[in-house]
């Protein structure tokens, strides 16, 4: 009996280098094949492997990551799930279990897995941030504010982007005073970031406070020269203002940026009219009607400096040319009447304000009317606005 036991000690003895080597080399070899692509080699040394070792966290996560790729993602999550039981202690296999269940949409179960994350590594705050984006997701914005605000009290050195999406979540809460506070919060820890300056510009200015979006705006500009919107709106403000040496800098800014848009050069045709530099207007106003010529307010407002030039030929035919881009609307018959009257054209005169009298109460009715029957007076020709 005792030779019996020694035989088998002695067998296991010279036999187990080699089962580990075989292990190793099965391990290798799915390695291997993984990292090349080669997914159903990998799965076939890997299984092997487990076949020798059957518990082996490593080989499973392999082959739950193989099997993923694979499109079986329940069986995937079902071995991850078993490597998690073999494995408490490593927050790795967590942390690629919410992976799956985020991609599976399954937002139940991955805030769980994040609540066991943030259970198990209290001062990691990756799962408030995690939670915090699940719950918003979710419509809980209240949730998600907490999760924030938890993560800014276990940790000092808590980034500015917490505070910056803090600042967002309060504002779609209409909370501006803590909205704004957590945004200026976010500034101060990073002056220079562009998200926050815009997104704080861009609030103020939807709320109609423009002195403070210009404010932020000027920042947005002198760390990205190119955003083209805010140039748009900077110079809208500056207009409003009546700064219009200011808005001219923005709009043209405008056409060097997009020197095929039109509404560029109109804007810029708007702003030298309001400085009475009407030679100026003309050439944009101009320009743009050679890159979009169906834009009925371009011909308008062309037609508009040829009336102050005192060009009522050339105002003539870019009226006409308004109206025919848009027979019903009654400031381009006005002003066609306008520059009939002017030109001694009773007949059309009548014919144009004849058009929108119909009987109402209508400013340009009662003005065109009195124009028509007098034979004196200062006619009026008002521009149509610039383009936002």
């Amino acid at each position: 009996m005792n030779k019996i036991i020694l035989s088998i000690i002695l067998f296991l003895f010279f036999l187990s280098p080699l089962y580990g080597q075989e292990k190793n080399a099965l391990f290798s070899e799915g390695l291997n094949y993984y990292y090349s692509g080669n997914l159903e080699r990998s799965l076939e040394a890997f299984e092997g492997f487990l076949k020798l070792e059957p518990n082996n966290d490593q080989a499973l996560f392999y082959k739950s990551q193989i099997l993923w790729k694979k499109g079986q993602k329940a069986r995937a999550i079902s071995v991850l799930e078993k490597v998690i039981t073999l494995r408490p202690d490593r927050l790795f296999y967590l942390y690629k279990l919410a992976d799956f269940y985020t991609l599976t949409g399954d937002k139940g179960k991955t805030i769980n897995i994040w609540k066991t994350i943030k259970r198990n590594s209290p001062g990691d705050l990756r799962p408030y941030y995690a939670l915090a984006d699940l719950y918003y997701s979710q419509g809980k914005t209240g949730d998600a504010i907490s999760e924030l605000e938890n993560a800014i009290k276990i940790s000092s050195s808590v980034s500015a982007k917490i505070f910056y999406r803090l600042g967002t979540l309060y504002l779609e809460k209409e909370d501006i005073s803590k909205g704004i506070d957590y945004l200026n919060k976010a500034l101060l820890m990073e002056p220079d970031n562009l998200e926050t300056c815009l997104y704080l510009g861009d609030f103020f200015y939807t709320h109609g406070n423009f002195s403070k979006a210009a404010n932020y705006y000027i920042k947005v500009i002198s760390l990205d020269p190119y955003k083209i919107e805010v140039h748009k709106r900077l110079a809208f403000i500056y207009y409003l203002r009546k700064e219009y040496n200011n808005a001219l800098l923005h709009f043209e800014k405008l056409t060097r940026l997009l020197s095929k848009d039109s509404s560029s050069y109109y804007n810029l045709g708007c702003i030298y009219y309001l400085k009475e530099d009407f030679i100026s207007a003309q050439e944009h106003f101009t320009m743009a009607i050679k890159l979009e010529p169906l834009k009925d307010k371009y011909h308008y407002n062309l037609g508009c400096i040829f009336f102050k030039l005192g060009d009522y030929d050339s105002a003539h035919k870019e009226f006409s040319r308004s109206v025919e881009l848009s027979p019903q609307k009654e400031k381009y018959i006005y002003a066609l009447g306008c520059i009939n009257y002017l030109l001694k054209d009773i007949k059309d005169t009548m014919k144009d304000f004849n058009l929108i009298f119909h009987e109402k109460d209508d400013l340009y009715s009662f003005l065109g009317r009195g124009i028509t029957y007098r034979d004196r007076g200062r006619v009026d020709i008002p521009l149509e606005d610039i383009e936002i």
